[in-house]
This record gives structure tokens, sequence and C-alpha cells, in this order.
């Protein structure tokens, strides 16, 4: 049994009590860990691609479709990180402290899931996207489970955390530099309804509170989604008129954040909220 106090750094159990007919519920099966990756795949309403991590080592990893950034989910402690391979920066995100769960296990749609293994009514299931970033679900299965997740973050050395105006969470550098980012909170129930939830930043851990719902909508799907890549990709079209290539460049999410972010703090506006770690991240 695996206890989730790594100070690591990136978002379903067989129990469910999915409504029938509701949009997650899903049919029984023998194996509880497709069971889990399916209720997950039923919450999320645009479905990103994803990459099934490979064993390497003591993890499993994964890189992104465009070979910039690499997963990597440990196999013996609640920790993913992830690392930019151009320019070697890491950072990583821990499963929820609140959570106790059993070694980790690859469903046959690439989701890596984490049964609980106490008696907490909470389970995990990441999924490594193909663009290299992380999304780390928590599945609340009753009124009875926690409904505050604590997912403790490794940075770089001056790292400055912060919340963004839709509620996510930026890091960047003294300089305004971009380091990682993570998506603006969401959480579904089981009948695909939204479920209020929101961050706070606590030193270098992000706190994410999930409210309470009806017991008829359980299980709950709550997801933290941290990246590092801020270009998804980039096409060229030939320009007959100019007789020469015409590149466009596709940021992700976490490539807009920064870019506001940049912005902000070259016209002299001071964020929405920051947090200066009392130590270096």
């Amino acid at each position: 049994m695996i206890r989730t106090r790594t100070l690591i750094a990136t978002i379903a159990a067989a129990m469910a009590l999915a409504v029938p007919q509701s949009p997650m519920a899903v049919a029984d099966t023998a194996d509880p860990v497709e069971s889990l990756a399916d209720q997950v795949a039923a919450a999320i309403e645009t479905s990103e691609p994803v990459i099934s991590p490979t064993r390497g080592g003591a993890d499993l990893v994964a890189e992104s479709a465009n070979g910039s950034a690499q997963v990597a989910l440990a196999l013996d402690a609640e920790e993913i990180s992830l690392t930019d391979l151009k320019s070697g920066t890491s950072v990583a995100i821990g499963l929820p402290v609140e959570a106790e769960v059993e070694r980790p296990a690859v469903a046959q749609d690439g989701t890596v899931i984490y049964q609980e293994s106490g008696e907490g009514g909470v389970d995990i299931a990441a999924q490594v996207i193909a663009d290299g970033s992380i999304r780390v679900q928590t599945i609340i299965s009753d009124r009875t489970s926690p409904h505050e997740f604590s997912y403790p973050l490794t940075l770089p050395a001056g790292t400055i955390l912060e919340l963004t105006d839709d509620g996510g969470v930026l890091a960047s550098d003294a300089h305004g530099g971009f380091v990682a980012g993570v998506r603006p909170p969401w959480a579904k129930d089981s009948q695909g309804n939204d479920v209020a939830t929101a961050y706070r930043i606590e030193g270098n851990t992000i706190v994410q509170t999930v409210a309470e719902s009806d017991a008829r909508v359980y299980p709950v799907v709550a997801d933290p989604w941290l990246g590092i890549d801020l270009i998804e990709k980039v096409t060229r079209v030939w320009d007959s008129a100019k007789k020469g290539y015409r590149y466009s460049v596709f940021p992700t999410w976490w490539g807009r954040v920064g870019a506001s972010r940049l912005a902000r703090g070259m016209h002299g506006q001071r964020p929405r909220r920051r947090v200066f770690p009392k130590r270096p991240l």
C-alpha cells in the first residue's frame, strides 16, 4: 500500500454510485481498472488524445506527440514529473495527500489508475495528453469522502505561483517567464452537472476544494491539469502570392496564459494574486 505523502508535484472507484442512464453511468465489468477508466472518460466534456505510457525502469513513461516533453509516473511513489526535453526543465505534481492508493495500473485507453487502498473513498486516474500535459483526475465516491485535495508541487528554485483570472494556476520565474501552469479547475457529478470547485495556493501546494453534492449524483470527478509546453503545433502552407511558406503557430492553453502573464508584467500590472513561498521551491 502506498500512502500519498510525497512532496513531489500536472488530475473512480469500482464502488461507483452512478445513477442509471446518467452520462457517467458505466457498465459493470470484472476489471475495476477498466471500469474506472470508462467512468473518467464519461465525465470529460472534450476528449483530448491520450498517450498510453510504457514501463521505463521505475516509472511509466510517455513522450508528447511533438517530442518536446516527457511525462514520468513513478511506480513506487505518488509523483508525476514533466520534463521539457529541449531545456531540461522539470516540474512535478504529487497525487493528493488525502488519498491512499495502490500501485498504478494502465487501462486499455491509456489511463493510469490508482485504486483506493484505504477507506478514504477516493481513487485517482491520471492521463498523459498528446501535448505532454498530465490530467490528474480525483474521483470522489460519496459525501463521506474528502472534498478538499492537496497537490504538492516541485518546481525550479525561485518559481512564483499565482492564481490566474480564470481560476487556474501559473508558475513563472522571477522575470515573468513561463515555467508551468494548471488549467482552471472543473468537477462533474455522475449526471454530467458542473460541481462548484476552486483552487487556492498554500506555499508549494495547490489545494482544490470541491463542493458537496446531493447523495444521488456521486461519484464526482475533479481534474487538475498540469502542462509545460507552450506550442501545440506549427503548420506550413505555401503562399503562391508571396512565393514562400506561411507558418502558423498554435499555442496551447499554457502558451496563451504564459504570453498574457508576460504582457501584464511588461505593462506593470500586478497579477490577481501572487504567492511568494517563504523558501525557494
